[in-house]
């Protein structure tokens, strides 16, 4: 399984959430912080055949940079990263050491949705 450049990106987004990440079997991923008042959700387009824990989730995106396009192959205890020349095994952590939500929350519904473009926020900004 390879990982998309979107997937990618919520994922190096999501560190900045928690350090640590629990991704359940499926397409849903989510993360919440130590505190418990930040929570993010991203449906990506792979679908996760196991559930697995990261204990640091930037060490895995780092290792993964290592390789060029690597292919990950998810068994029961670690991952497989696998390139042309090289791979990594990454070891799974325990999910009973990870912050991770219980359950999807149910958001309700924007009351109000709006779009600013990048120049105009910089501009109410400054």
């Amino acid at each position: 399984m390879k990982l998309s450049a979107e997937t990618l990106d919520i994922l190096r987004n999501f560190v900045g959430i928690n350090q640590d990440i629990l991704i359940r079997q499926g397409n849903v991923i989510n993360t919440i912080s130590q505190q418990g008042n930040l929570y993010a959700e991203a449906t990506v387009s792979e679908t996760f055949p196991v559930e697995f824990g990261v204990y640091k989730l930037k060490r895995f995106l780092d290792a993964m940079a290592l390789i060029d396009n690597p292919d990950l192959d998810f068994q029961a205890q670690k991952v497989d990263m696998k390139g042309d020349k090289n791979s990594i095994s990454f070891t799974y952590a325990a999910p009973s050491i990870i912050t991770a939500p219980n359950q999807r929350l149910n958001i309700p519904a924007a009351d109000l949705s709006f779009d600013v473009d990048a120049s105009d926020l910089s501009r109410v900004l400054k």
